[in-house]
């Protein structure tokens, strides 16, 4: 087995909502970049873990996986 600890941050600046965009498209965009600076392809993900600062705060939605 293998970990792997890396990430990506997004643009805080952003608006999504001016963007027409939402959590899961925020989501899925960190995804990306994320396995994208690891150098992994989405097929060699056994499992992934998500933390929740302040979901509900932001998005209504305080359980997120």
């Amino acid at each position: 087995m293998v970990y792997v600890l890396g990430g990506w941050q997004s643009d805080f600046s952003a608006n999504w909502s001016r963007q027409g965009r939402d959590l899961a498209d925020a989501f899925g965009e960190a995804v990306g970049e994320g396995l994208a600076a690891a150098q992994l392809d989405p097929e060699e993900i056994e499992t992934g873990h998500v933390g929740n600062f302040a979901g509900e705060l932001f998005a209504g939605q305080g359980l997120l996986g």
